[in-house]
């Protein structure tokens, strides 16, 4: 429905099944409204974005999607949105005001009729919140429960989270954990927003021993980690897990290393310098390094089995050069658009790399590049504006078929 600037209304039936909402899906329509239907796993990326007249965004209360940053980009008339705390967004502008609160709208059910079909819901209308309800960033489910007698332990539920309970002083994370933090070896998982916000918190000791195998989403995020060393027994860092943490410099994986993937987001905006992603990773989540202006090297262990590099997932990063394993089949949409001290890329012996996304590396500083021969297709703008570009060449026995529109306009060719 891009530049449908007619459209102004679309209503979904229900009992309504839609799973995804793509990218760019309604772009620059003439949208007044929209209710997104409770069963949505994801909003894809621009979806609303550009909709001069929508001022007015419904998500109900059992909706767990995912929606993408740049979702509502540039709609000036939504100043705000209402959603409940199993919505990931992590919308980190200015433009609308987020609302996280559980006192949401409920989702609407059907009205039996006779013969069994059903009419459409009676109009939810839009409830009235109380004040100083919880904004902005994204919230996570309660911090877990640590060890009887643990001196690092945290309440069941985290002060200052909308759930929390109410007392005479809800505390900040800051008042809870401080400085440094060590995690017993016989703790298997963080959970989901464990940590979130604990400025105070600079760093992690996991037991001699540790048995831990996964870090839950936004875990750390906008915490005030400088440095962690990740056990080798881990093997999956959650979305958002470590989003925002501007102090995190240094992040080490222990020799043997299980970690299969990096989630979305995973760190993003983080103060990462460089990182050494073990040879068992096998995919790197969209926008996981995005916006990590100071990570110069990205470094992949011998026997890397790395597949896909998502979109966005080093979109604005400090990158200077980076050596892509030959596993890598994949490279996503704008994954390194925007990396301005980019100036090397290349590709391992080997390569069995099949396309490189749109906009992939616009705006980079990219000075050569030679394609590998398995290479099929070249998205649109991939290296448009990469003004340093001089040299591109396509490896001996080259299989690619498609070249997109606009791939290297304006790159300096």
């Amino acid at each position: 429905f891009y530049g449908t600037s007619s459209l102004a209304s679309v209503t979904f039936t229900s009992g309504s099944l839609l799973q995804s909402i793509g990218n760019y899906a309604f772009q620059q329509s003439g949208l007044t409204s929209i209710a997104i239907p409770a069963s949505v796993t994801s909003v894809g990326e621009y979806a609303f974005a550009s909709c001069a007249s929508l001022t007015h965004v419904i998500i109900f209360c059992d909706t767990t999607a995912t929606i993408a940053p740049d979702a509502f980009q540039s709609s000036p008339g939504l100043t705000s949105i209402t959603m409940p705390t199993t919505v990931t967004f992590m919308y980190t502008g200015t433009a609308i005001s987020v609302t996280r609160s559980d006192s949401c709208f409920p989702t609407p059910q059907p009205t039996a009729l006779p013969g069994g079909s059903t009419a459409p819901p009676t109009a939810v209308p839009r409830p009235t919140f109380a004040p100083g309800a919880p904004t902005a960033l994204p919230t996570f489910v309660p911090a877990p429960t640590f060890a009887p007698g643990t001196p690092t332990a945290v309440p069941t539920v985290a002060p200052g989270m909308p759930n929390a309970p109410p007392t005479a002083h809800q505390p900040g994370c800051t008042d809870v954990v401080a400085g440094d933090v060590v995690i017993p070896a016989s703790q298997t998982s963080i959970a989901d927003g464990a940590f979130n916000g604990c400025s105070a918190l600079t760093s992690i000791t996991f037991a001699s021993g540790s048995l831990l195998q996964s870090i839950g989403s936004g875990a750390f995020y906008q915490s005030g980690l400088t440095s962690i060393v990740i056990p080798a027994s881990v093997t999956s860092v959650g979305s958002g897990a470590f989003y925002g943490t501007s102090s995190l410099a240094s992040v080490t994986f222990t020799s043997g290393s299980l970690l299969e993937s990096i989630g979305s987001y995973a760190f993003q905006q983080s103060g990462l310098t460089s990182i050494a992603i073990p040879a068992s990773v096998t995919t790197i989540g969209d926008y996981a390094f995005n916006g990590a202006s100071s990570l110069a090297s990205v470094s992949f262990a011998s026997g890397s089995l790395l597949q896909s590099i998502g979109s966005y997932a080093f979109q604005q990063s400090g990158l200077t050069s980076i050596a892509i394993p030959a596993s890598v089949t994949t490279i996503g949409d704008y994954a390194f658009n925007g990396a301005s001290s980019l100036a090397s890329v290349s590709f391992a012996s080997g390569s069995l790399l099949q396309s490189i996304g749109s906009y992939a590396f616009q705006s980079s500083g990219l000075t050569s590049i030679e394609i590998p021969a398995s290479v099929t297709t070249i998205g649109y703008y991939s290296f448009s504006s990469a003004s340093s570009l001089a040299n591109v060449s396509f490896a001996s026995g080259s299989l690619l078929q498609s070249i997109g529109s606009y791939a290297f306009q304006s790159s300096g060719l």
